[in-house]
This record gives C-alpha cells, sequence and structure tokens, in this order.
C-alpha cells in the first residue's frame, strides 16, 4: 500500500479526537488563568450532596445535552461536542465515541468546607483501541478488491499504488466492521472529580484530568467503587 496515503489516512481516523482534546485543554487553562473563584465563608451544613452534581454532569453528557452539562462546570465552558464532520470516516469514529459513553458513581467525600471530590467510574471506547491493527483489516479488503476487479485499473494506479479512492472505501469499510460491535474497544477508567461549593451551589472544577477523559485520553482503570 502507498504509505503515504496509508498515514494520511491513518491520521484521520484520530484527528477529531485529538482536536476534542485541543479543546478541553483550553478550556481548563482559560479557567485557570481567570483564577480561582473567592472563598465563600458561610458554613454549609445544608449545602446538599456534592456527588448529584457530578452525577447530573455525565447524565447530561450522555443524553448530549451540552447545555445541562455546561452549567455543571465553573465557568460553563462550551461543550457541545454534536458536530457534522466532512470526512465520513473522522464522523464514524467521532459518533462511535460519543455513543459508547456510560458511567456509574464511586465513591465521594468532603476535602474541605466548600470542596469536596466525586469518583465516577466512565466507560467509552478507547480509540487506541479502535486503530490498532486497523490496517491489517484494511489490507485484507484491498486484496478482496483486487480479486474482485475486472481489470488491474479499478484498484492500482499506473505505478503499482492503491488508487486513493479505492483505498479510502476499504478504510471506510474495515472501519465499519470494527465499530458494528464496540464491545473489544470499550474500557472504563475511573475519573475523579473535583467540586467546589460557589454561588450557591456545587460546581465541578474544570481539570487536566477530566477534559483527559472526555477527549478519549487515557485515564486510571476503573476498580471498586
Amino acid at each position: 500500500m502507498n504509505e503515504a496515503l496509508k498515514n494520511r489516512a491513518a491520521g484521520r481516523v484520530l484527528a477529531v479526537l485529538l482536536a476534542a482534546a485541543v479543546l478541553f485543554t483550553a478550556a481548563a487553562a482559560v479557567h485557570l488563568a481567570l483564577g480561582a473563584p473567592e472563598r465563600e465563608t458561610r458554613l454549609l451544613g445544608d449545602a446538599g450532596d456534592p456527588g448529584e452534581t457530578a452525577e447530573l454532569f455525565f447524565h447530561a453528557l450522555c443524553l448530549r445535552d451540552w447545555e445541562r452539562a455546561s452549567a455543571c462546570v465553573q465557568g460553563a465552558p462550551d461543550l457541545d461536542l454534536d458536530r457534522v464532520l466532512e470526512d465520513p470516516v473522522e464522523q464514524a469514529v467521532w459518533e462511535a465515541y460519543l455513543n459508547s459513553w456510560g458511567w456509574s458513581s464511586g465513591a465521594g467525600k468532603r476535602t474541605g468546607e466548600l470542596s469536596a471530590e466525586q469518583r465516577i467510574l466512565f466507560r467509552r471506547i478507547d480509540p487506541a483501541k479502535v486503530t490498532a491493527g486497523l490496517w491489517d483489516d484494511v489490507q485484507a479488503v484491498l486484496e478482496r478488491r483486487v480479486d474482485e476487479a475486472r481489470v488491474l485499473s479499478e484498484v492500482y494506479t499506473e505505478s503499482g499504488d492503491y488508487l486513493p479512492e479505492v483505498v479510502e472505501s476499504a478504510l471506510a469499510e474495515a472501519l465499519r466492521q470494527r465499530l458494528a460491535d464496540t464491545s473489544a474497544y470499550t474500557q472504563t477508567g475511573a475519573v475523579t472529580l473535583q467540586l467546589a461549593w460557589e454561588d450557591g451551589r456545587w460546581q465541578i472544577v474544570p481539570t487536566e484530568e477530566l477534559w483527559n477523559a472526555l477527549a478519549g485520553l487515557p485515564v486510571s482503570e476503573g476498580g471498586a467503587a
């Protein structure tokens, strides 16, 4: 297979997830640049359960209710992750990634008068597992296309490389086959949310750990809650 085509197409598979990582990291950076909110001094005997905010956040995410999820986070960052991508391969990976999200609550605790943390077990596709060995699948599709071709010019260029459109089509087919059953590529990781009491309610502090989890980057393995 033409190496340049292979590398270009492989890069597209993860491009949208890497873009999400940049988006979330930027949101966290903006929050940090603004500085921590002023400390509220009143006692929080009736503040409620901070874990409810964490659960509401992940429930809204899995429903793709980005506005409601954003309202749970300090600074209300833009979390609108529904998008239409021009590249069908990127679109397929992105949709499968969002559709794979699931969660359950773990242990939570107060870490101070105005702070708390809540552990969430977050289930989603691991993009690295989706793409690992994908080119073996693509090669199998290409070999089948060669066997099915009436003339070799249907699959090869004059220089003997696969036609770009044939590679694109084989990549899309191989990826569709993988995404038909994502159980082998799904993992559950533990995310510890930091929460702060601000403006009369518990709000999630945007952290690199949280944004990495949402962007599909590795998090610690899930275990007992």
